[in-house]
C-alpha cells in the first residue's frame, strides 16, 4: 500500500552499516523482525 511504509531500523546517515545489515538479512534468509517489549523495545531480533 502506498504511503503505509515505515522504517523498521534506523542507521541514521551510516549507509555502509545499512547495506551490511541487508546483506546479513539476505544471507540468512530472515523473514520476520521480532520485538521484545514495546514501545521502544530494548531488544530486536530476526528469524526465519
Amino acid at each position: 500500500m502506498e504511503g503505509d511504509s515505515h522504517a523498521l531500523l534506523d542507521f541514521d546517515q551510516n549507509e555502509d552499516e545499512a547495506w551490511k545489515a541487508l546483506r546479513i538479512i539476505w544471507k540468512y534468509d530472515f523473514n520476520y523482525i521480532c520485538f521484545v517489549g514495546r514501545p521502544n523495545p530494548p531488544m530486536v531480533y530476526f528469524r526465519k
